[in-house]
């Protein structure tokens, strides 16, 4: 965080807000957004890009000036209703600024010098902070905690996103759990049985411990294990639904052609790149944690924009 802040002391482009036409935006609880808050967070986008941890990545980020002011409206809201959550006084501000300050060996004028060459006020360098500091108190006491990114999760994005990679010499470890017909005195006892073991599985109980439970297929005892099988290995049927699981996924129910009901769990995945997968785990580990970060935060946010007060003017663009 301090590396960034540090950063933003000293880049930015030139910009003017020079008179805006001003008006109201939104309301959100007791606070308003304004059109010359629209203009000046496009005015200040390279301090925000630096500054904000929330903003960087996002497509409003992306979009920069090229924005439409209802999507900066809605990002100001999200702000407002941070900002009365977690609070910031001006003490905390000020302390933030005297550590970027002594991180550069700089004085606050020479501070305000460097903001006001490249066309920026102090103030809104405050209000940067402040916005900066309550998000990050957002990430540190609600979120960061609730973002775990697992080996599986790793392993699913790169067999199934990373560009560039190859599908050869896949092999598929899989739980098997089966229910054949004539363990249930109807087919309509074993449908009933397989939507209940699906159920369950969906309700995120050990598959493993559901396929003892359960299943009358093979290596019950061992929750259903049939160790690593090759595509050419798997029954077509199989094949077909284990191609389109993630790692610990649960297939659809799948009839099989002498009528038993099947449910399959892809447990793991190996190929001839697992070397590569080593040494790319660091980088799609943060990766996803960022991803998982801005999905966390927006699910926050939507929680506390139902209990908020919000009006919207009609915002042309």
């Amino acid at each position: 965080m301090k590396s960034l802040l540090i950063t933003a002391c000293i880049i930015g482009t030139s910009t003017s807000l020079g008179a805006t036409l001003n008006r109201i935006e939104a309301t959100v609880n007791s606070n308003l957004v304004l059109l010359s808050d629209v203009a000046k967070f496009k005015k200040t986008l390279p301090l925000r890009a630096q500054l904000d941890p929330l903003f960087s990545g996002t497509e409003l980020a992306k979009k920069g000036e090229q924005a439409k002011n209802k999507e900066i409206v809605q990002a100001l809201i999200n702000e407002k209703i941070i900002l009365s959550e977690f609070p910031v006084s001006e003490s905390e501000i000020d302390n933030q600024i005297n550590s970027i300050q002594a991180s550069n060996r700089i004085t606050r004028g020479t501070l305000k010098r460097a903001l006001a060459e490249k066309g920026f006020n102090f103030e809104d360098y405050k209000k940067l902070i402040k916005t900066s500091l309550s998000k990050k108190k957002l990430i540190d006491r609600d979120i960061r905690t609730r973002v775990n990114i697992t080996d599986d999760d790793i392993k699913n994005f790169f067999y199934n996103e990373y560009q560039g990679r190859g599908k050869k010499n896949l092999t598929y470890r899989i739980r098997l759990l089966s229910i054949s017909r004539e363990t249930y005195k109807t087919k309509k006892d074993a449908l009933a049985a397989i939507n209940r073991a699906k159920a369950a599985a969906t309700a995120g109980e050990d598959f493993t411990e559901i396929v003892k439970r359960m299943s009358d297929g093979p290596n019950t005892n061992e929750g259903g294990d049939l160790g690593f099988l090759s595509e050419s290995e798997l029954s077509p049927i199989i094949r077909k639904s284990v191609k389109k699981l993630k790692v610990k996924e649960v297939s659809p129910i799948i009839t099989a052609s002498d009528g038993s009901y099947l449910l399959v769990q892809l447990d793991d995945v190996q190929s001839g790149q697992d070397d590569e997968l080593k040494k790319m785990s660091n980088q799609i580990r943060e990766v996803l944690s960022a991803r998982e970060y801005q999905r966390q935060i927006q699910l926050w946010i939507e929680r506390h924009r139902d209990d908020s007060y919000i009006h919207l003017a009609r915002v042309k663009k």
